[in-house]
């Protein structure tokens, strides 16, 4: 699996295992890494089509 490519510093924090030092409202966290699954599943889904298309 590759590593994640963190788009803002928000998500370098929510990714990191030091995230408790961040004092976090409630889904906070759980917004920045559901827009983060998201944008991967989204780019996966662009290089199937790409795969299959060639």
């Amino acid at each position: 699996m590759a590593k994640r490519k963190a788009v803002s510093g928000d998500e370098v924090d929510a990714f990191s295992a030091n995230h408790r030092a961040h004092n976090w409202r409630a889904g906070q966290r759980k917004a920045i890494k559901t827009g983060a699954n998201r944008r991967d599943r989204r780019e996966a889904r662009r290089e199937a089509r790409l795969e299959n298309a060639s």
